[in-house]
């Protein structure tokens, strides 16, 4: 595994371990952590909000709520952004949380202009890094968990 990879998975372990950590019960009953984990650099951000759509569908404590609240990183907020606006996600969708999300886009998306920046090409600087986008829900409504 790379470096970058492990650092963004060490990114959301720290967030992982103060969620679940003594003390944090209130934020444990009141929220359900759940992970959704893609590879960046394979699709398109429209491919991956899909697969995001499938597997909140496919979850049976989320597949009917609407108060769903995602806290995504990165790429992750282009992500949730999509599923929000392109499937029937924004439905669901209480609150969005973005950290570090190009809303306005990155000259390094574009190869042009990344190869302008480092001449020996970005692939010899960057790695494929898989992003991870985590969404969280309030407490069930039927009692169950």
């Amino acid at each position: 595994m790379s470096e970058d990879i492990r650092s963004v998975l060490s990114y959301w372990e720290k967030f992982r371990e103060y969620f679940y950590k003594r003390g944090n019960e209130a934020l444990q009953t009141s929220f359900k952590l759940y992970h959704f984990q893609y590879r960046s650099d394979r699709m398109p951000v429209s491919a991956i909000a899909l697969l995001m759509k499938q597997k909140i569908d496919q979850e049976p404590s989320l597949s009917s709520r609407n108060d769903i609240i995602i806290l995504a990183h990165s790429m992750g907020g282009l992500v949730a952004r999509a599923y929000m606006a392109e499937t029937d996600g924004g439905d669901k969708v209480a609150k969005l949380i973005t950290l570090a999300t190009p809303h306005h886009g990155t000259p390094a998306a574009n190869s042009a202009t990344r190869n302008a920046i480092a001449p020996l090409g970005w692939d010899a600087v960057l790695r494929p890094v898989g992003e991870c986008g985590v969404y969280f829900r309030g407490p069930e409504t039927d009692g169950s968990a």
